[in-house]
């Protein structure tokens, strides 16, 4: 069987704080829902089309992002997708795809460094 490779690479702003949570194990966990931007042709002009990427980061490094990041905050993400299938209360499908975080950069830009 031929191995494949589940990774993925984000950089984007924070739509809203992170929030930490613990898990039934005891692990800290927080969700982070990040923005990314990509380039669109409408007519002849390029828009600029956001995609919202829903981003799960466990452990220490769960704790140091609630700790640093705030609503618009700039990051990296280095993970891999992940897909969750269940059924709802009225018996239907639903999906949901999100990333697991093995890395997380906190990124600076001029304009957060430089007092206006």
């Amino acid at each position: 069987m031929a191995r494949g490779l589940n990774k993925i690479v984000l950089i984007g702003r924070l739509g809203s704080h992170p929030e930490l949570r613990t898990g039934a194990n005891g692990t800290p966990w927080c969700r982070l829902s990040v923005a990314t931007g990509r380039p669109k042709k409408d007519g002849d002009e390029w828009k600029t089309e956001t995609d919202w990427h829903q981003v799960r980061v466990f452990g220490r490094d769960a704790e140091r992002c609630e700790q640093m990041l705030r609503s618009g905050s700039l990051v990296s993400i280095e993970g891999k997708m992940t897909y969750d299938k269940w059924q709802d209360d009225d018996g239907k499908q639903r999906f949901s795809a999100r990333v697991v975080a093995e890395r997380v950069g906190f990124l600076t830009d001029l304009r957060e460094r430089i007092p206006a």
